[in-house]
């Protein structure tokens, strides 16, 4: 219960933001319409929606974190890709470690990476 069950980027351009992502994390997508698709992640992973907007908000209120195997190779992939880094990876120590990046329309995404011993 209280669980995050669903997750939303803003996007200018649905199309490119599902080039986007389907190609950094491997995201399945299923269009809704043409303003707004749902995303997969499989696994246990949280889905939601990539929605349409006339423009990108410049600061995120509530970050989402996507668990990846590691920040560094995917704030590298994010940035070849077109993405912009906000914060490199950082630590949390006794839990993990932490990035983030602005996607090429300007979403923020958060990631997180588990360490691998937990105090």
């Amino acid at each position: 219960m209280h669980n995050i069950v669903h997750v939303e980027i803003p996007t200018k351009d649905v199309a490119k933001a599902k080039k986007f992502y389907g190609n950094l994390f491997g995201w399945k997508f299923r269009d809704f319409d043409p303003t707004y698709t749902l995303f997969d992640p499989g696994r246990k992973g949280v889905g939601g929606g990539i929605y349409k907007v006339g423009s990108i908000p410049t600061k995120s209120p509530v970050r989402a974190y996507v668990h990846v195997a590691s920040v560094e190779k995917t704030l590298a992939q994010a940035r070849a890709a077109g993405g912009k880094i906000l914060q490199p990876k950082a630590p949390v120590p006794g839990f993990g470690w932490y990035g983030a990046f602005r996607d090429p329309q300007g979403a923020e995404i958060w990631l997180w990476q588990r360490s691998r011993r937990r105090r």
